[in-house]
């Protein structure tokens, strides 16, 4: 009997499933889910499948016959904690390093809108009148010979690292282990990150969450920064201390912040009244730093599918699978 891979999401061609089909010949058959389809549905055709190529909710994974999910996600965090790691014989693979350009490019466009007060432009515009004055000159800043630092140096990190790099800025990294970039100057190890963060005019977090990265921007870290610094977050809304993050902005402590996820909701989901949108100098964009259009980096694009089709392959073959996440590292 062949077992079955479920296709869950929208977004897909013929040719897409011809060559899904095509990695397995023989091996499965494919059977395709609207990915909104309802949970009773959902879980009948999970509890039927031997692969996930879907974003179904962690829960509905148990007492399933699912032993391989493939996302389309660059990150984990809806998956990490819920107990998958105690599932016999169960992987789950992403879809990092896909979305790594549109996602650095998405931190440069927010530090150079806070940078250089476009935030306060567009405000102005829509109220159909601009005051010069009413722009603070610590907000109209030239980033070449300025400091950046990046927390991790994995796809995303590298990315931002190469363009501040080409805008002429210095660029320090920390990161787990040694990576050696001509366009990082310095890169040091976590631990350092206290110490860095005090050299720095702008900080773009592009690290995973993890236990040591989970609230890793607090007070305490905020207390550290270059007084005025921006801080850019497009990795996880988990590794910023919300209350915290408000405080040093209204402040002064910090310049300006851009976040593209947040805590304990991300901007898509935060009630009206949740204290991030007034926040001052704080901009944010409702999780779409991944997300672009007519590119191999868009959302659902064919980078996936290709990470897809090339993990079915080594799925049926035994070898090492992509982008396979480390529950014990966190990533």
């Amino acid at each position: 009997m062949k077992k079955k891979i479920l296709v869950a999401v929208d977004d897909f061609s013929e040719a897409h499933i011809h060559a899904i089909t095509a990695a397995v010949t023989g091996w499965a058959e494919i059977v395709r889910l609207p990915q909104a389809s309802g949970e009773a549905v959902y879980r009948n055709a999970l509890a039927a499948s031997h692969i996930c190529i879907g974003w179904p909710p962690a829960e509905w994974l148990f007492n399933t016959s699912v032993q391989l999910l493939q996302t389309g996600s660059s990150g984990w965090e809806n998956y990490q904690h819920k107990g998958l790691d105690q599932l016999p014989a169960f992987s789950l693979c992403t879809a990092k390093g896909i979305y790594s350009i549109g996602v650095a490019e998405h931190a440069i466009a927010m530090m150079m809108t806070l940078g250089r007060a476009l935030d306060i432009n567009v405000l102005q515009q829509a109220k159909g009148h601009f005051d010069k004055i009413a722009i603070p000159p610590n907000r109209l800043w030239v980033f070449q010979g300025r400091t950046l630092l990046v927390v991790g140096l994995g796809g995303i990190g590298t990315q931002v690292a190469e363009i501040a790099h080409g805008l002429g800025m210095t660029v320090l990294a920390t990161n787990p282990s040694d990576r050696k970039l001509e366009t990082v100057s310095y890169v040091g190890r976590p631990a350092e990150l206290p110490n860095l963060v005090g050299k720095t005019d702008v900080v773009v977090l592009a690290a995973p969450l993890t236990p040591d990265t989970q609230h890793l921007f607090n007070a305490a870290m905020f207390a550290r920064m270059k007084k005025g610094a921006l801080l850019i977050n497009v990795a996880s809304g988990g590794e910023v201390v919300s209350e915290d993050l408000v405080a040093a902005l209204k402040s002064g402590q910090l310049g300006g912040a851009g976040l593209d996820l947040a805590d304990p909701e991300n901007p898509s989901r935060l009630a009206p009244t949740d204290p991030l949108f007034s926040a001052p100098n704080l901009i944010m964009s409702p999780e779409t730093a991944s997300h672009a259009v007519d590119t191999t980096a868009a959302s659902g694009g064919e980078d996936m599918w290709i990470i897809a089709r090339e993990n079915l392959k080594r799925y049926v073959a035994g070898d090492k699978l992509y982008s396979l996440v480390d529950a014990k590292r966190g990533y």
